[in-house]
């Protein structure tokens, strides 16, 4: 049985969400701050335009989780210089030009769908000078949502849906949606092997006893694992006694704090 969590995807627009989810399926989230649809253990949060109004949106969708678990999903369009319209891409890192800051989501789906690089603006690209996507949305999308989070539970997806051919301000709506509901399918899947892939990480990133001096490190999925190992294996060897205090570096990197913690109680066994 796996461990239990909460699925939430943050989408600018309702119109967005209809191309690709059957809102008919998932009941609405009523009397909320945000437009907002539950079905089971997934929910949608119609963010609005923006990354202040993501940012928003992921706070807000926090208090309705009923997991301690969440993985998030932010879906939406981008513009490129000369990318087809209708690819699909996947986020391996987000750019915010306003705040100069950076941040890198796991890129969970397969290989025929491109890692790329997302630069935020606060307005919609009027040109494309820069090989990067465009957008408005996953700054303040993740830099929420990265916290308390690992990587591999923070993913985007997005839709061309403009470039230099076809720049934004001159389509409609009603195209850019239909620009989405094209790739609906593809969407769908990616979601569905999102949440097959989520329920394996939940299972291995599920409370454990780390003593005090662990539980605020962001360790990935791999590396948590890891430290579960080095637990059970120094439990095991010193019939559960308690395990030594190990003093971490403030801000050092986590494959730093795995070595130090081998070699510490490794040493411990010597």
């Amino acid at each position: 049985m796996y461990y239990d969590f909460n699925l939430v995807i943050v989408i600018a627009h309702v119109g967005e969400a209809r191309a690709i989810f059957d809102l008919d399926e998932f009941k609405e989230i009523t009397n909320s701050s945000f437009l907002a649809f539950r079905k089971h253990k997934i929910i949608i949060i119609i963010s609005g335009e923006g990354r202040f109004r993501a940012a928003g949106a992921v706070s807000f969708a926090k208090a309705l989780c009923e997991h301690k678990i969440i993985f998030w999903l932010n879906i939406g369009c981008v513009g490129h210089r000369d990318f087809q319209i209708g690819t699909v891409v996947q986020a391996g890192k987000i750019h915010d030009q306003e705040l100069n800051r950076s941040w890198y989501p796991s890129t969970p789906f397969k290989k025929s769908i491109p890692v790329v690089e997302v630069n935020t603006y606060a307005k919609p690209a009027e040109n494309y000078p820069n090989n990067v996507f465009y957008d408005m949305e996953a700054s303040g999308f993740i830099e929420l949502a990265q916290i308390n989070s690992i990587p591999e539970q923070l993913a985007v997806v997005k839709v061309v849906t403009d470039n230099d051919s076809k720049p934004i301000q001159h389509l409609s709506i009603n195209e850019i949606e239909m620009s989405i509901k094209k790739e609906r399918n593809v969407i769908q899947s990616l979601v569905t092997d999102y949440l097959v892939k989520a329920a394996v990480i939940a299972e291995s990133i599920k409370p454990i006893s780390l003593p005090w001096w662990l539980r605020t490190v962001k360790f990935t999925v791999t590396q948590r694992n890891e430290v579960k190992r080095l637990i059970n294996n120094y439990r095991v060897k010193f019939k559960d006694q308690k395990l030594p205090f190990l003093r971490i570096l403030k801000n050092a990197p986590t494959r730093k704090i795995l070595s130090q913690i081998k070699r510490e109680w490794n040493r411990e066994g010597n």
